[in-house]
């Protein structure tokens, strides 16, 4: 399976997902040492100018049952719109504006915007490149005196779930490098120990913590040798050569450069030949989690290979009481 995300379609600021495919807890984080807060009730439109970008979305779901008792399922973090900006300017008529746009810097939304009783009600003209008229409201639940980081979230329901659906959101001039209370592999930091050709060695899916040994297995057949090809392009540019079966469309083979961005612990590479149902070419987003990156051991021959993990967690709809987790296994053979 590939880990991708779609470019387009998003919501202002907080990009609502429809569906529980990435489902994840809601605990703000902190960002430095200066923890003091600004009550949400007393913010204005202009506490929000600047740039602002995603490190962090997270999700809380539960289940309405019939009797109206509900029920709460486990949390976790989602990458799915790491990365993405939400810019809160003031135009050339003093008007205020946003504008959210992905990780290719594509707009996506642009509009105005206001802030009252902690809430930012954003008055959206242009969605995806057409004209439009539609007003999105987000809660602000955190937000730090030192305006390092905020967290906003937004409450609805689908199919008998009711989901508080949140991103927490970094300065990208005043702390451009903050994820506080998580553990990121620092890919950014450490690219040039990145660069290199990396092969698939193994795969894992874990269903609630249960290995699934069959299921592996046969990805792994159709894994197992697919190559990355890290490059520095210089300037701050980076790229991927990739070369792998894909195992979600028969098996067929996809080689090709693409230009990568990294955020954080993510590396994300940008791909233009995928296709929506109206026919026309859509960017996406596959990407690599690089978790647990460390030197391994090979028992056959005893030798030291370097190593990381891709790795995503995710529900389905059909089963949200089940949590997946899916572990590429990657080493360099360069």
């Amino acid at each position: 399976m590939i880990m991708t995300k779609k470019l387009l379609c998003i919501f202002p600021l907080i990009c609502t997902i429809i569906g529980l495919s990435s489902c994840n807890s809601d605990t703000p984080d902190k960002p430095g040492t200066n923890i003091e807060t600004i009550p949400a009730s007393e913010l204005t439109k202009d506490d929000l100018l600047g740039t602002w970008e995603i490190y962090n979305s997270e999700k809380q779901v539960i289940k309405v049952k019939e009797d109206g008792s509900e029920s709460a399922y486990p949390n976790f973090r989602s990458v799915d719109y790491d990365g993405f900006i939400n810019k809160f300017y003031i135009d050339s008529k003093g008007v205020y504006t946003f504008e959210n746009s992905n990780v290719l810097d594509e707009l996506i939304d642009k509009g105005t915007y206001d802030v009252k009783d902690g809430l930012i009600t954003m008055n959206v003209t242009r969605h995806n490149g057409r004209d439009t008229s539609f007003v999105n409201t987000e809660t602000i639940s955190i937000f730090y005196k030192n305006k390092e980081a905020f967290t906003v979230f937004k409450y609805f329901t689908v199919d008998g779930y009711k989901i508080r659906d949140g991103r927490s959101m970094r300065n990208i001039e005043k702390a451009p490098n903050i994820h506080p209370n998580m553990e990121k592999v620092d890919v950014k930091g450490k690219y040039s120990s990145l660069v290199g050709k990396w092969e698939v060695y193994d795969y894992q899916l874990l269903a609630n913590g249960v290995y699934d040994a069959t299921y592996s297995k046969e990805t792994l057949a159709k894994l197992k040798g697919n190559t990355y090809t890290f490059n520095d392009e210089g300037n701050g540019k980076t790229s991927v050569n990739i070369d792998f079966l894909d195992p979600d469309n028969d098996g067929v083979r996809i080689t090709g450069k693409y230009p990568a961005k990294i955020v954080d612990d993510i590396v994300y590479y940008f791909v233009d030949n995928a296709v929506d149902t109206l026919g026309n070419y859509v960017p996406t987003a596959p990407f690599l989690w690089v978790t647990d990156w460390k030197k391994r051991t090979d028992s056959s021959t005893n030798k030291e290979f370097d190593s990381f993990v891709s790795f995503n967690k995710f529900r389905t709809d059909a089963r949200p009481d089940i949590i997946y987790e899916m572990r590429r296994f990657l080493r360099r053979i360069d």
